[in-house]
């Protein structure tokens, strides 16, 4: 049976935390992370006023292959990493142990993830593994997708519960649509484009956690 994870850790901790150096009120939010051998190649977005100073710095790093900027809007800033994840003991832990990463997101001093599990078993080897690697983890919490008592939104992020709910409210739904992303990001003080990943999230997570443990039951 499945778990789902949350977890914090400080930036210092894992090695690309490391290299994805932020500054001030600048924040990293990872879309996904794809593992190729010993490499990984996540795409992530950067939400602040510095992506010059902020990509000379990480392309600087010596486990750093290549950092391509794919989309740039407004203050916030989508990149390409390619860099060996050989020595990241965190992530390594995650792939080790059949994990799903679902959402990481980066401040100046500490990043907080979210983690599914395939077992119970699964998450106590990796915080066993951290463990043994020096990696210091601070566990939030643990849900069980596939239990109703648990509450399905309560696997939802903070940020992602309210765009959720101002679409839903907005009328975002709705055919015609009341309203649109650009409205939804004026009101949540975001970008149309990060309102249309966390509805996204939404869908992918909400689904995932009922229609399809029920059609797997």
């Amino acid at each position: 049976m499945s778990v789902i994870v949350r977890l914090r850790l400080d930036a210092e901790e894992f090695q690309l935390g490391r290299i994805l150096s932020i500054e001030g009120d600048e924040t990293v939010t990872l879309e996904r992370l794809v593992p190729v051998d010993n490499r990984s190649v996540p795409s992530f977005r950067l939400l602040g006023s510095s992506p010059q100073e902020f990509g000379e710095t990480v392309r600087q790093h010596p486990a750093v292959d290549s950092l391509e900027r794919l989309t740039s809007d407004d203050d916030e800033t989508l990149y390409a990493l390619e860099w060996d994840a050989g020595n990241d003991a965190f992530l390594t832990g995650i792939a080790e142990t059949d994990a799903r990463l679902l959402e990481g997101n980066g401040r100046v001093d500490e990043w907080s993830f979210e983690i599914r599990f395939p077992t119970h078993d699964a998450a106590s080897r990796f915080q066993a593994h951290c463990t043994e690697r020096g990696v210091r983890i601070d566990v939030d919490g643990v849900y069980n997708p596939t239990v109703p008592e648990a509450g399905v939104w309560e696997l939802l992020t903070d940020p992602q519960r309210e765009a959720m709910v101002a679409a839903v409210e907005g009328g975002y739904y709705d055919i015609p649509r009341n309203i649109s992303t650009a409205e939804l990001g004026d009101q949540l003080e975001i970008s149309d484009q990060a309102v249309t990943e966390r509805l996204r999230r939404c869908v992918s997570t909400l689904a995932s956690n009922t229609l399809l443990t029920e059609s797997s039951a």
